[in-house]
């Protein structure tokens, strides 16, 4: 039971971007659109999930890498935790070394939380566009890159169209970066909080996520 519970979780996490919490705004922009564009003799429901589109054998292709990715993460393929935990003490050190501070003597406060907000997605945002730029350019590594290229049409799962080895580099260079930085973070800016605590705050992808994101990889 404890293995299904798990398999759902990671199925229904709200970092997936077709979340139900996502779908709602997606469906009334979308809606707008329609109007906007002076509808659709097909209708809104043909117009937005076309049967060329969703049917299409490179759909069902990514659906299966979407599938294999999140079994991949509820057997912890991805988890490279220990890194980031090893990365943060690391970053932890050096800043007090540098700085001189006294992590104790941090108070925390919105202001700090929110700067520490946005710190942290910056990190997380450049993580991202640099494994993507050196998958591109380094040719011993674009064939797992080139996987999620090769789709032939594009709904909102072709985002999840990738290499398991593209996620687990991806995963790694994260673990590190945001590892030094959440430790940096936790002397400058936090105090005494638990890095869990610190790896949850994303307000900004979560707002992403809910104003649109599913209209990047779409025929829209």
């Amino acid at each position: 039971m404890q293995n299904i519970a798990d398999l759902l979780q990671e199925f229904l996490t709200t970092d997936i971007r077709f979340h139900p919490v996502y779908l709602l705004p997606f469906l009334m922009i979308a809606l707008l659109l329609y109007w906007v564009q002076g509808k659709s003799q097909k209708g809104f429901w043909a117009w937005l999930f076309p049967k060329e589109i969703y049917f299409h054998p490179s759909h069902f292709v990514d659906l299966k890498l979407f599938i294999v990715g999140r079994l991949l993460g509820v057997f912890k393929f991805f988890n490279v935790t220990f890194v980031q935990a090893a990365f943060a003490l690391i970053g932890m050190g050096l800043v007090s070394a540098v700085t001189g501070l006294d992590l104790s003597a941090q108070e925390l406060t919105w202001v700090r939380v929110f700067l520490a907000t946005i710190i942290i997605t910056l990190t997380s945002d450049f993580c991202v566009y640099w494994v993507h730029r050196i998958h591109h350019e380094a040719p011993i590594i674009w064939p797992f890159h080139a996987v999620h290229h090769s789709a032939e049409i594009m709904t909102p799962v072709t985002v999840y169209r990738k290499h398991p080895v593209y996620d687990f580099i991806s995963s790694f260079v994260k673990a590190v970066l945001l590892g030094l930085v959440q430790g940096g973070i936790l002397v400058l800016l936090m105090g005494q909080v638990h890095v869990g605590l610190i790896a949850g705050i994303n307000a900004f992808y979560l707002i992403f996520n809910f104003f649109g994101s599913n209209f990047r990889h779409s025929h829209i």
